[in-house]
């Protein structure tokens, strides 16, 4: 009987661990497929996720890391933003010495 608990106390640790990191809070299925899948969906982004952390010598938690990720994902770069800033000048010009030949 003391092993049976012992062995739910582990499975009530595991879906706690979950909750806690994975940010599991509702399944969206009911079949025992469907919660599998998503478990494993969201095992695999956080094992990726934590790679991609240690790969870049990242500080701070991983639910840091991923929200400077995200935001950095909808960011434009600076190279890009100087880059289409130059185009639009050189525009500009095209224009302007368009205007002076006549």
């Amino acid at each position: 009987m003391a092993a049976l608990y012992k062995q739910r106390w582990q499975i009530e640790l595991f879906f706690k661990w979950i909750k806690q990191h994975l940010k599991l809070k509702h399944y969206f299925g009911c079949s025992e497929n469907a919660v599998r899948l998503q478990i494993y969906s969201a095992l695999l982004a956080f094992l990726l996720l934590h790679a991609y952390r240690r790969h870049s010598c990242a500080t701070g938690s991983i639910y840091e890391f991923a929200t400077q990720l995200a935001y950095s994902l909808f960011e434009r770069p600076a190279a890009m933003l100087k880059a289409a800033e130059r185009r639009r000048n050189q525009a500009k010009l095209r224009i302007a010495m368009g205007s002076l030949q006549l």
